[in-house]
């Protein structure tokens, strides 16, 4: 079992189910499920994890086993793994799977003298295994916008997003390659539907890598 999915516990699970059943009502009209113990209801039936889930989840505080390294969303108040993650990629919402966001462990940022650096490790449960990203370029005249490129593609970055965020960038990550069957491998002992959710993100983002990344 992998460290990524030792980690998420059963508030994972209640929250895909959620989210699932948001994603069939009216964009969580008056028909739509209340809050419950997995998080906060959001829009679109996307998919989050909430630190303060029911007592007895592998989720945990920053640190602990359970805290990092699980899919979540802005569809939900998300706390615990998510607020405390020193990154976050976001795959966007498709035709047939909802948002998801997972916490990145080692983002690395530097701005020096016009120049601008972003690295990180892509989520394992994304991507099927370890690949880093390694991305460079220039500021613009006020030094806000960063336009970068590098092996695995290119992307824009905003140094000040604000949302208690000191970097976001909108990528293309072309030479991403994205194993399906490992992401398979990786969520086998999960519920059935959130192993399903997992490999149906993982496989539309090997045909559409776009993706953003957000460093606090």
């Amino acid at each position: 079992m992998s460290e990524e999915i030792r980690m998420i516990g059963r508030a994972a699970f209640f929250a895909w189910l959620m989210g699932a059943f948001a994603a069939c009502s009216s964009s969580a009209g008056p028909g739509a499920p209340p809050p419950g113990a997995g998080g906060s209801l959001g829009t679109g039936g996307a998919i989050a994890l909430d630190g303060a889930a029911a007592p007895g989840d592998a989720l945990g505080a920053a640190g602990q086993t359970g805290a990092a390294d699980a899919p979540g969303d802005s569809g939900f108040v998300a706390g615990g793994a998510l607020d405390s993650a020193p990154g976050i990629y976001i795959v966007p919402a498709g035709p047939d799977t909802p948002e998801v966001r997972y916490p990145i462990s080692n983002p690395s940022i530097k701005n020096d003298g016009g120049s601008f650096r972003i690295d990180y490790n892509m989520p394992t449960l994304l991507v099927g295994g370890d690949q880093m990203v390694s991305l460079r370029g220039t500021l613009d005249a006020q030094g806000r916008i960063a336009t970068v490129t590098g092996d695995v593609g290119t992307a824009t970055c905003d140094l000040v997003p604000g949302d208690g965020f000191s970097v976001r960038c909108s990528e293309t990550l072309t030479g991403i390659e994205v194993d399906v069957a490992g992401v398979q491998r990786m969520t086998q002992s999960l519920p059935a539907p959130m192993a399903a959710l997992f490999v149906g993100v993982a496989s539309r983002f090997s045909g559409e890598p776009i993706g953003i990344v957000e460093i606090r």
